[in-house]
């Protein structure tokens, strides 16, 4: 397709429309309209003769083709000719795609353009017809073969010659080089990514002044911010899009299209079918400029629209029609090609008809759907294709999620155990894409969305594996149960520190490493920058955002060509950082010690799961989700401890007693015997209690807290993030020694005995805190800082050489920003790095330590990120490298924690395991003593222990007995001086 001319030489593009799709909580939603690169690249200078080059090579055979190709790169070569090369290559490789559809070959012969340059580019036109032709490349890639990966590689490619070679910024390298790639990002669900890609592309058209093209680039946007479950924010950006002067008509009616898919994602029906129909009038009309072919494929979108509305709206046989006339214009616009648009029409009718109880037409379209996405695969009966056919792509996860549960229901009026096997089969397919998408993941918002939407399938892949095991006994799916609940449990942490494994595993060279590091560091202070400016009011929409924006987003993008370099020069790095580590029922049970058994928890909907483990049994409990779990957790969290913030004594004492209690029957009494140690692995809500405070009974009257039976004095509990942590957190080596505590103390302590409610939020003064590392200096020696002393400076100079790392200070988290959420050093103050480690910054240390102790408030909570676990300051201890950790779940008394602390070291020093001296510090507090309100859970269960349980070695101490014979001696001179 050509454009207008400018200029002596000039690049002609147009756009083409392609449909991008997503992954969503709604039973079906389309993308559409993907903006790319369909560009003719043309010489003022050797136009006629390109032209001439093309009519010829249409004319000949196969065998004499190649030979004239051959002869053209030679005459190039020897005329030192590379715009008449690439304007054939180019226009070649366009009438193999476009008019041949031929992709494949187009392709080829865009491979053998770039094999046989004559020379590289050496002027900016030479360059600019370069960059359009790797554009055209991606776009080939992406839109007929729907290969991301290599789609991607090739516009960015594209980028790096207009960018970084060219230095241009404008409106031709927006539209066409940042939307496509952002548009790429969208349908691998990298929304953090594509969001920061497609707003600067829209930015750069608006300032430009090319409003039609903007408003193209905000129809985009509002798909990547639908597909992420923001309809509202794409429906405001689709309205402004619209509102936009000189936006023409085709623009005009696929905003309308996508703003009526918005408001049907939110179930306005009538609003949907309203800007839909208002779509379908303006496209019909006589008068536009739209072309039939491309009225065509805008009518595709439309049925599709119409189909998701009706199918929403209950109307199940209209909806279906409309689907059919989708794939059958479809195929009448684009012949038999194997599209994954058409795909999820298939699903949406194999959804249809899975509603309306005919699961053998349902399983037809699913399989349907998964032949138009792996077209090297074909599927008979209830068969599954491949993992090795799997690449990035959303709708063959789509697709195998829905099979599977058809395939469910058709096990239930048949032979069970094969339905659900090979429903097990498309649950670890639809996994297996994932992970896929997931590997190219550079944002965590990211990954954390994708795992929050994959829930709900791991429920589903546990309870048919359960099922399954239940019918037949066999052990495999029972141990199949256990590994997807593993799915669910702090991934991402894994795979991080996979990644960091597989840099000195793969003999990558420390310069690399540290470069890595160094970016890695800039990107963290980018991002506490950026969350703080946000997090104040007045800088909103302040520029100062914006630049912050994309020096964070250019970093990012410098970290990523860096590990692209790593996987292709060190593959064994490329290799390893994918092989996330797996916990074998097997290997775990050789690891448990004879008396403990671990109680692994996935909180599903409708069930909880329990996985008990011991070193000869291994069994999964189901517990029906018939209570408030979430609400339950909440309410035993405020008994615990509202009373300090005003509320009624004795009425949070109730609340405590019968929320302790309820949970007992609910997650402990179920699971019958358990030994005397436990390592529980909690989920979702349950990590942020303690289960020490579980009550076996409910008191009959009045509270009395000396008298309550607390579920942790009569085990020894510890805790972890997930099972593959545990062992991979015992396996850690610890080179230093001794003992690093610090205790820095902050403005007054005239407000220590006020209550909580008027100190929280403030770094107050700490009157214990120094008395609490002098007595463990006492007990275990090593190096202290206290007061103005413990900096953050001492603590980062000196924390990788201690074996134990001890914090008594403030830790402060933030309710709006986790990764601001920080501990506190001395002189920290409200600017943002005086005197603070964040959490963002945990992740760029390494803290090889045998032990953590954060004895602060509120260490051990966070945000609560569904799929991955809660994002606390301890996780982050983990991720640094430390074999356990003891922290808090809420805000800690200064003076029962430095009572607490010193009498676990005090058990540690006798050879007892964490746990045990854990378990031994909070009896002791609690038998010692007399006013029951200092008996209260509040003062003793706070602090947890995270990790490895292994007993660890202290040193000396503070030895008086080396005091009195040093005294005595010197007495024994005195005396004989005296004498003689």
């Amino acid at each position: 397709m050509e454009g207008h001319k400018k200029n002596d030489s000039t690049v002609y593009c147009s756009t083409s429309a392609a449909r991008s799709g997503r992954f969503s909580s709604m039973p079906y939603v389309f993308l559409f309209f993907v903006l790319s690169l369909n560009c003719e690249i043309v010489s003022a200078n050797n136009i006629p003769e390109c032209e001439e080059l093309i009519k010829t090579a249409k004319t000949l055979a196969p065998g004499p083709l190649s030979i004239f190709k051959k002869q053209i790169a030679l005459d190039c070569n020897i005329e030192n000719d590379l715009s008449t090369y690439l304007c054939f290559y180019k226009k070649w490789g366009a009438y193999l795609r476009d008019e041949k559809k031929q992709p494949i070959k187009a392709i080829e012969n865009y491979k053998e353009y770039l094999r046989g340059m004559p020379r590289p580019p050496s002027s900016e036109e030479e360059w600019k017809d370069h960059g359009w032709l790797l554009a055209n490349i991606g776009y080939t890639y992406v839109v007929e073969l729907s290969d991301l990966d290599n789609g991607l590689l090739f516009y960015q490619k594209a980028e790096d010659i207009f960018v970084d070679t060219l230095n241009q910024r404008n409106g031709q390298t927006a539209l066409y080089i940042y939307t496509p790639i952002g548009n790429i990002y969208t349908r691998l669900a990298e929304y953090e990514k594509a969001t920061i890609i497609l707003e600067k592309a829209r930015d750069i058209l608006l300032e430009a002044g090319k409003h039609d093209q903007a408003a193209r680039v905000m129809m985009n946007l509002g798909i990547l911010y639908r597909s992420d479950g923001k309809a509202e924010k794409a429906q405001r950006v689709l309205e402004k899009g619209i509102l936009l002067k000189g936006v023409s008509n085709l623009t005009k009616i696929k905003l309308l299209i996508e703003l009526g898919l918005s408001h049907s994602y939110k179930e306005n029906f009538k609003l949907a079918a309203q800007k839909t129909d208002q779509a379908f009038l303006l496209l019909n009309n006589p008068d536009n400029e739209i072309n039939e072919n491309e009225k065509n494929k805008i009518r595709i979108s439309v049925y599709e629209n119409y189909g998701e509305i009706y199918k929403q709206q209950k109307l199940p046989g209209k909806a279906y029609a409309q689907y059919l006339k989708a794939i059958a214009l479809d195929s009448t616009v684009y012949g038999n090609s194997n599209r994954r648009g058409v795909a999820k029409s298939y699903i949406a009718l194999g959804n249809i008809k899975r509603e309306q109880g005919d699961y053998q037409a349902a399983l037809v379209h699913y399989q349907n759907a998964l032949e138009k996405v792996l077209p090297k695969c074909k599927l008979r009966g209830l068969s599954n294709p491949d993992a090795s056919f799997f690449y990035a792509e959303n709708t063959i996860a789509e697709a195998l999620k829905e099979k599977a549960l058809v395939l469910e229901r058709l096990g239930n009026g048949g032979d069970e155990t094969e339905f659900l096997q090979t429903a097990l089969e498309c649950l670890e397919g639809y996994l297996a894409v994932w992970k896929l998408l997931r590997d190219d993941f550079e944002y965590k918002k990211s990954g954390f969305s994708v795992l929050r939407k994959n829930r709900s399938v791991i429920e589903k892949a546990i309870q048919l594996s359960i099922k399954a095991w239940q019918l037949n006994g066999d052990n495999i799916y029972l141990e199949k149960a256990f590994n997807f609940s593993q799915q669910a449990k702090n991934l991402l942490l894994l795979e991080a520190l996979q990644k960091a494994e597989a840099t000195i595993a793969a003999g990558v060279p420390d310069s690399l490493i540290n470069k890595n590091h160094d970016l890695n560091i800039k990107i963290t202070w980018l991002e506490k920058q950026l969350l703080a400016t946000k997090n104040n009011a007045e800088n909103i929409a302040g520029e100062k955002i914006k630049k912050l924006e994309t020096q964070l987003f250019e970093t990012k993008e410098a970290l990523s060509k860096l590990d692209e370099k790593l996987e292709t020069e060190y593959p064994e790095y490329a290799n390893r950082k994918k092989e996330i580590p797996v916990a074998g029922i097997k290997t775990l049970q050789n690891k448990l010690p004879p008396d403990a058994m671990l109680l692994d928890y996935f909180t599903g909907d409708s069930s909880i799961y329990v996985f008990k483990i011991s070193k000869d049994n291994f069994e999964a409990i189901t517990i029906t989700k018939n209570f408030p779990l979430e609400k339950t957790v909440e309410e035993l969290r405020s008994g615990l401890y509202d009373w300090q913030y005003g509320k009624d004594y004795n009425a949070c004492a109730n609340l405590y007693t019968a929320t302790a209690h309820e949970l007992y029957n609910k997650l402990i009494a179920p699971l019958g015997g358990l030994p005397e140690q436990l390592i529980i692995i909690p989920d979702g809500v349950l990590g942020y209690i303690p289960f020490e405070v579980l009550l076996k009974e409910k008191p009959a009257a009045a509270v009395y807290f000396k008298d309550l039976n607390y579920f942790g004095f009569e085990k020894t509990i510890s805790y972890n993030y997930s099972a593959a942590l545990w062992l991979q957190m015992a396996k850690r080596e610890h080179t230093g020694k001794d003992i690093l505590a610090m205790a820095p103390q902050f403005g007054t302590t005239n407000n220590i005995n006020k209550p909580i409610a008027e100190r929280r939020g403030g770094l107050s003064g700490l009157v214990h805190n120094k008395d609490e590392i002098d007595a463990i200096y006492n007990i275990a020696g090593g190096t202290k800082f206290s007061g103005k002393n413990a900096t953050k400076e001492n603590f980062l100079q000196l924390a990788g050489q201690y074996n134990i790392l001890h914090l008594a200070t403030h830790a402060i988290l933030d309710d709006r920003e986790n990764g601001l959420s920080y501990i506190a050093f001395a002189g920290a103050s409200e600017k943002l790095d005086t005197g603070k480690i964040y959490l963002l910054d945990l992740y760029n240390l390494r803290l090889p330590a045998d032990m953590v102790v954060l004895s602060a408030c509120e260490t051990g909570i966070g945000e609560l990120k569904k799929g991955e676990g809660i994002i606390s300051l301890a996780r982050g201890f983990a991720y640094a490298g430390a074999k356990s950790i003891v922290t808090s779940l809420w805000e800690v008394n200064d003076k029962a924690t430095a009572e607490i602390m010193e009498e676990f070291y005090r058990q540690l020093k006798k050879g007892n395991t964490k746990a045990e001296a854990m378990q031994y510090a909070k009896s002791d507090y609690f038998d010692r003593q007399i006013d029951d309100k200092y008996v209260h859970p509040y003062y003793w269960a706070s602090f947890i222990a995270v990790g490895d349980m292994s007993a660890v070695e202290l040193g000396g101490g503070f030895n008086w007995w080396w005091v009195l014979v040093a005294a005595l001696l010197l007495l024994a001179i005195y005396v004989k001086i005296k004498r003689s």
